[in-house]
């Protein structure tokens, strides 16, 4: 609504709504004779279980902008108001029992019925504002500040204020030198100051909260059981406050743009679901568990064009990041914690001033060269009491290209991504150790080895090499003391992969005759993630699959599906 010349006001609703209904059956397994009575197999009875989940999400905005120009200054003043309403709920039922075979209703059954309901409910309601004034159009600040208020926190802690600050000079449109330049066209200096204020947690996670437990009720008997995760009622939102310098300049009419920002984010309170001991009665705890600073750099390159010729031209962007941290703080004052995700003893950890997170591991026993150190008489390698620190979990560099190629109508693009210097642990590599497929259980043909680059203490407290005391027990050696070890299954997650290649053609208008209805119609095959280029170590899988909790990655598990390449095609008509 355009109240006046200076004031629009604008108003906006949303509601989204997701429901999704999964049957899943088993029709059960019945041995042979042979098995039941030799082998003492047992009838396992077919299942049906339903569930029906429904999400729904209502949003509402309203705004105000003022813009008001006084001779060579342009204010522009927004103040708007957010509200945000969410539900969650879920129901299952199931029959562990069935009766006539392959029949999937919960009514064919013997024993009692399974089932569970849940509901979650959160709001958040916030105010925000924006204040910028803008000098001649190459001077500019602006002012911003927004509260939140969130169901999901306590009282006293669920109002969180963060503001935030900017401003940039366009010096191409200031200093004259610059201004009538045939080589420089573009220059921009910038910097900012911004808080922001989250809190990533389901609703209900500072309560005691309790479900009916498998058996119950027992007849007219009920019984509940606590959730395995601790609540702290005195939980606060996690900010994250950011520092950023940079500059754009562009050259030779803006074919060369090139942009650097630096930038130092402090985060502080993040809240990190953290292993607890089962003493407590709990497995895991939401936390302001730790604190830590990002610094990093971020390159842009655009020649757009690169080549010129007729009828085409040749375009390259390319991006790079760099990006490093630190951890500052730990809950309670501890030197490291775990986060809750991981296998064993290969998990993700927050380690005082170490990068945000790193895997932490066991790993064989070795001396100060190195070497692996195996027990004398079993030729088996020992294993470190210590847990080892393997490599940080997110990535250093993440580089980016972006070739395009124009001609005649005709328009080829690829996009391409690098990720490097974090690493990440398998457990698929584990999985397959134990069924014995997999390409380390199969090297020596399952006979007896020498463990590789390995010594054994010769009595004296001196360890020389080991050059004939084979592995004793090679049947269970892969099942056992090599899958114990988690750092066999740790890899560089680095990988080089083609996201994106796409053909497109736009048909010339004089196809489209004479008629005025479409301006102009274009189409297009694409292909995603095409290719994926893996370094030696990892014989696994796509490092990108991860299995997270919180903000912390570098966990794959066996139950990820293998990446997929996706072929597609479009047509686009403007009208």
């Amino acid at each position: 609504l355009k109240a006046t010349n200076w004031l629009t006001l604008t108003y906006r609703a949303a509601l989204s709504m997701n429901e999704l209904n999964v049957k899943g059956t088993s029709k059960g397994e019945t041995p042979s004779l042979y098995a039941q009575t030799l082998r003492s197999f047992t009838v396992v009875p077919g299942f049906s279980n339903e569930q029906a989940r429904r999400t729904s999400r209502l949003s509402s905005e309203f705004i105000a902008n003022v813009q008001k120009t006084f001779n060579d200054f342009r204010l522009n003043v927004i103040a708007g108001q957010y509200f945000r309403h969410s539900d969650y709920s879920e129901s299952r039922v199931g029959a562990g029992n069935l009766v006539v075979p392959e029949v999937f209703n919960v009514s064919n059954r013997t024993g009692e019925l399974s089932g569970s309901n849940e509901t979650r409910r959160s709001r958040l309601f916030g105010l925000y504002g924006t204040v910028g004034v803008s000098y001649k159009g190459w001077a500019n600040v602006e002012f911003s500040g927004r509260n939140d208020w969130t169901s999901v926190l306590a009282k006293n802690n669920n109002s969180y204020f963060y503001p935030g600050v900017s401003g940039s000079l366009v010096l191409s449109d200031a200093l004259t030198a610059v201004k009538n330049s045939s080589v420089v066209s573009y220059l921009k200096l910038r910097a900012s100051w911004q808080k922001i204020g989250n809190t990533d947690l389901n609703p209900y996670s500072l309560d005691a909260t309790y479900s009916q437990i498998n058996g119950f009720p027992f007849g007219s008997i009920p019984g509940f059981s606590a959730d395995d995760a601790a609540y702290d009622p005195n939980l606060k939102p996690e900010f994250t406050t950011s520092k950023e310098v940079g500059f754009e300049i562009g050259f030779l009419k803006n074919r060369l743009n090139f942009e650097v920002a630096f930038y130092q984010q402090d985060n502080t309170d993040q809240i990190i679901p953290i292993l607890v001991s089962d003493a407590t009665g709990y497995t895991s705890s939401n936390v302001n568990a730790a604190s830590f600073t990002n610094r990093g750099i971020e390159l842009d390159l655009k020649l757009t064009p690169l080549i010129k010729f007729r009828n085409g031209s040749i375009d390259i962007k390319a991006n790079a990041s760099y990006n490093t941290s630190e951890v500052n703080k730990i809950f309670d004052n501890l030197d490291r914690i775990r986060i809750a995700s991981g296998f064993g003893n290969a998990a993700n950890y927050a380690v005082i001033g170490q990068p945000a997170f790193v895997l932490l591991a066991n790993d064989y026993a070795r001396d100060e060269l190195g070497r692996v150190i195996v027990d004398r008489a079993s030729g088996l390698p020992t294993q470190d009491p210590n847990l080892k620190q393997f490599g940080r979990t997110l990535p250093l560099w993440i580089i980016g290209l972006n070739p395009s190629i124009e001609w005649k109508g005709i328009q080829l693009s690829a996009v391409a991504e690098y990720k490097g210097g974090h690493y990440a642990y398998n457990q698929i590599g584990s999985d397959m150790a134990w069924t014995g497929i997999s390409k380390a259980s199969a090297a020596n043909h399952r006979e007896r080895f020498v463990f590789p680059n390995s010594v054994y203490d010769d009595g004296t407290g001196k360890y020389v090499p080991n050059t004939d005391i084979a592995v004793s027990a090679v049947n269970t050696f892969y099942t056992g003391v090599y899958r114990e070890a988690t750092s066999n299954f740790i890899t560089s997650a680095a990988a080089w992969r083609i996201r994106e290649v796409a053909l497109g053609y736009s048909i010339p208008k004089k196809l489209l005759g004479k008629q005025q209805l479409v301006k102009a119609v274009t189409v297009a095959l694409n292909a995603r993630n095409l290719a994926l280029f893996l370094p030696s170590s990892n014989e696994y899988t796509d490092p990108d699959f991860n299995n997270t909790i919180g903000n912390s990655s570098g966990i794959n598990t066996s139950k990820i599906q293998p990446p997929t390449r996706l072929y597609g095609a479009n047509v686009t008509i403007t009208f």
